[in-house]
């Protein structure tokens, strides 16, 4: 029996997790970008439950392609005194013109809160694939209040690349490590495909979990004299090699969250002039 669960372990890229608990192995992972103690004290740690009106939230989000091996990914935080407060989470592997109504869905529980009904609302899609941004941007664009972001080579959101993943997880780190990342105590899930009862439990197992598994992964060069850069992932074991149905869209949208938080206060009247 234990063989059987080592073998199912190894299958979902979790083998060290099997040694470091089943087995009581010492195992310290250490391409693992963030540490099970940050994480850890972000599930235990006591909602935000500020009463006052929030000014503006950053919803990012990470469009799939409308196949199952991803999901869409939407994180919404609005951030005080210091702290990232997540305010909304919906993760589904979003087919056809799901997308959209995901997007539609999140917003309007958003807006059914009495603090959040007037947040000015920035939509900062991931553009790795444009045609998938474009559509959600048009979406977003059409909603009361909300704008989507515009980087400087003025195309909407943003693109992830090696050197960008690795930005946006330090800032991310710096957040998780100084305890200043906590749940609204009034977050929202709204996703249409998943039972209400079950939303917000479901959507917070998926972000830690996917927390747990974003890794540095060293690129390989078929030229020895060759430097690759390396990048950072959730679809890998603790080897760098690439599993079969894990996902790590919940992070990346997590990660920009973080990122461009900054960005977004200093530019944020400009965007609603």
């Amino acid at each position: 029996m234990q063989e059987l669960v080592g073998h199912v372990y190894d299958q979902l890229g979790r083998g060290a997790m099997n040694r470091r608990e089943n087995k009581g192995e010492v195992i310290d992972d250490e391409s693992t970008a963030f540490q099970p103690s940050w994480i850890a004290a972000f599930e235990a740690r006591n909602t935000w439950s500020s009463t006052k009106p929030v000014q503006w939230i950053l919803t990012t989000c990470d469009p799939n392609g409308g196949s199952t091996r991803a999901d869409t990914s939407l994180i919404s935080a609005y951030y005080e005194e210091g702290h990232m407060i997540i305010c909304g989470l919906d993760f589904h592997a979003t087919q056809r013109n799901q997308k959209s109504l995901l997007l539609q869905s999140h917003v309007k529980a958003l807006r059914e809160n009495q603090r959040f009904r007037k947040s000015r609302i920035i939509f900062l899609p991931e553009n790795n694939m444009q045609a998938e941004c474009q559509s959600l941007v048009k979406v977003a664009n059409d909603l009361h209040n909300v704008v989507t972001w515009m980087g400087e080579d003025g195309k909407h959101g943003a693109i992830t690349i090696a050197g960008t993943k690795g930005r946006y997880t330090d800032i991310a780190s710096s957040f998780l490590v100084h305890s200043n990342v906590v749940f609204d105590t009034e977050m929202i899930s709204a996703n249409p495909w998943v039972p209400a009862s079950e939303r917000i439990t479901k959507a917070k197992l998926t972000l830690f979990s996917q927390l747990r598994e974003w890794r540095f992964v060293a690129s390989k060069s078929k030229n020895p004299g060759r430097v690759v850069p390396g990048t950072y992932s959730g679809k890998t074991n603790e080897l760098g090699e690439m599993i079969s149905g894990k996902k790590d869209d919940a992070t990346v949208a997590f990660i920009m969250n973080a990122y461009f938080s900054t960005l977004v206060a200093m530019n944020i009247e400009a965007m609603f002039s």
